[in-house]
């Protein structure tokens, strides 16, 4: 029986027997004869097969299909005006990424900022309320100084018309 590899065709070598034997390949339909106990197994070469419908295209043919599937001058001018636009476009993007991270951090610095004056100014202010005795007030506004709390005659109420602020162009009346 034959062996194929590849392209060849190798015949089984059988060195006790010394007779002529005549093989016939599926590939090639001439009989080959080979003697057992040679040295090495015959190579034969198989023909390539054949393709069954190789046309060939005629040259005009075979020109206007690559004029066919060549780009013409505008639309590679196209194409480079829209990568140049998507270029430009996606630089524009990342500088206005860039601008933004750039404010939230300088916005962070500030509420931190702010945080803190909030802090020292709660701390102040405590300590001010802390250190002013409004008993100790009373007592130097009414014995050192001499002021008294307003008697009933001398409380007038009046009805403020607009709601912003009053100026005085004139005394408060006595009634």
């Amino acid at each position: 029986m034959a062996r194929k590899t590849g392209a060849y065709t190798y015949r089984p070598v059988d060195p006790e027997e010394e007779r002529i034997l005549s093989f016939s390949d599926e590939s090639n339909a001439a009989d080959e004869r080979y003697i057992y106990g040679a040295e090495a197994p015959e190579r034969v070469e198989r023909p390539a097969p054949r393709r069954a419908d190789v046309r060939r295209m005629p040259r005009r043919a075979a020109a206007g299909r690559i004029r066919a599937t060549a780009f013409g001058w505008g639309y590679v001018i196209l194409v480079a005006a829209a990568a140049t636009f998507l270029l430009l476009a996606c630089i524009s993007l990342l500088s206005v990424h860039s601008d933004i991270t750039s404010s939230q951090r300088s916005i962070q610095k500030a509420e931190e900022q702010l945080q803190k004056l909030r802090a020292e100014n709660n701390a102040k202010e405590i300590y001010l309320n802390k250190s002013i005795d409004l008993n100790e007030v009373y007592r130097i506004a009414t014995e050192e100084l001499g002021m008294v709390y307003p008697s009933a005659d001398q409380v007038i109420y009046y009805d403020r018309s607009d709601g912003g602020y009053v100026r005085q162009y004139e005394d408060i009346p006595n009634t």
